[in-house]
């Protein structure tokens, strides 16, 4: 093609400065021990106003999609949303009751790009991940990330 071999390597490095500079987007870090530590501590304390039966507490520690789904499911949603009604924090104790069972025990916490899972068996022998999200300054508890 080319006779001359400098237009070939001005070529070749030209094309291999145009492609070191096209990289993939810059994705986040994935959450480091101290982001999981802190995430599970705020897992463990959900779980600790759940047992208590502090329903403000327990509202408070969801994420917002979470308190938005539970709003949406009770058909109060748009109207409620400033303030959670009772009928919606109560909703919001029973679906982590449910999902978490009576006495939930951490198996594992992971890191991941956007959030922190944790692992928790919630019957003898049966487990399932939860989503941990950082919100607002606070780990906050995704009951719908699945």
């Amino acid at each position: 093609m080319f006779k001359h071999p400098t237009f070939t390597l001005v070529g070749m490095v030209f094309l291999s400065s145009l492609l070191a500079g096209c990289g993939g987007p810059n994705l986040p870090p994935v959450k480091g021990p101290e982001e999981q530590a802190a995430a599970r501590a705020a897992f463990e304390q959900m779980i600790e106003a759940l047992d208590s039966g502090n329903q403000d507490k327990v509202w408070e520690g969801l994420s917002a999609r979470s308190q938005y789904r539970i709003q949406q499911n009770a058909g109060e949603g748009a109207a409620a949303k400033d303030k959670p009604s009772a009928a919606e924090k109560a909703k919001a104790l029973t679906t982590l009751r449910n999902l978490v069972g009576r006495k939930p025990k951490i198996k594992d916490v992971r890191g991941t790009r956007s959030s922190v899972e944790v692992e928790f068996e919630y019957a003898d022998g049966k487990s399932r991940d939860l989503e941990m999200v950082f919100e607002d300054g606070a780990w906050k508890l995704n009951l719908f990330s699945s």
